[in-house]
């Protein structure tokens, strides 16, 4: 992940904060919408997202007009959304590359039009993100940024922009949910942004880790299935990572695993 993210200062020029929003949008979307959400960050010019943060209505905006949700004009609250994602294209000069994001295979929760406007909440609610992510030494101050992180209110009854839905609740982001946050971005770039600087950091960081309950996915599952005890989110990443690098690749003969199992 450290690699990754590495990857990703060198084409921004070592700017830690377009690489946070990249990360964190492809989180948002999780496995089906991951790689359309990046693109969408990576469209956007980080500047621009730090100079409508205060704004969440234009920040939603743009971030659903990216997606392409704003082509129609379904009820009053998509016409205002319209209009501002028009205003911001011509004072920023964006281009009119769009991204469609998938409703197939998703639970109504992780519906992009929910993740978008919850991440466009999370930048609005705090738009020095990335300095508050950098001080957070604990496990409790970390979840503490997510906590009140919620859809706008026109998704306490709507998952589609024009349709209303039977449910009406605040689509706010949950444990689990923040979880794979901290797991999959924010423990990452806190790691690589210290590395090589406080090593009583890095300490720090492994601990919070092991704070975080296991994940809950089917390879976790499939381990669990052959009697592996898994107490958290430390030993749940290594057993990921050792079937992604060992069981898909076939290598068996490289895993200690794998060569007990073939032994005649």
């Amino acid at each position: 992940k450290s690699i990754h993210i590495e990857n990703l200062l060198e084409k921004t020029k070592n700017d830690y904060e377009a690489v946070l929003f990249q990360l964190l949008a492809y989180n948002f979307g999780l496995k089906i919408n991951a790689s359309i959400f990046e693109a969408i960050a990576e469209n956007i010019e980080f500047n621009i997202i730090r100079k409508i943060s205060r704004n969440q209505i234009q920040l939603e905006s743009l971030l659903l007009g990216k997606a392409g949700f704003l082509i129609e004009e379904f009820d009053e609250t998509a016409t205002i959304w319209k209009k501002e994602y028009h205003f911001l294209k011509t004072k920023f000069n964006l281009n009119d590359v769009e991204f469609k994001p998938q409703f197939s295979k998703l639970r109504p929760a992780n519906f992009p039009t929910i993740r978008l406007s919850q991440l466009s909440n999370l930048y609005h609610q705090h738009t020095s993100l990335f300095s508050e992510i950098i001080e957070a030494k604990d496990y409790s101050t970390l979840i503490s940024i997510f906590n009140n992180i919620k859809a706008s209110p026109y998704w306490d009854h709507h998952f589609q922009i024009g349709k209303i839905s039977e449910q009406n609740h605040p689509k706010i982001l949950t444990k689990e949910f923040i979880h794979l946050l901290l797991i999959n971005t924010i423990l990452p770039i806190q790691y690589t942004y210290f590395k090589n600087t406080e090593s009583n950091v890095i300490e720090d960081i492994l601990h919070i880790y092991q704070n975080i309950p296991v994940e809950k996915n089917r390879i976790v599952d499939e381990w669990k299935s052959l009697k592996i005890k898994i107490k958290n989110s430390v030993e749940s990443q290594s057993l990921l990572y050792h079937y992604k690098n060992y069981c898909l690749e076939k290598k068996c003969l490289n895993c200690s695993i794998g060569l007990q199992i073939l032994k005649p």
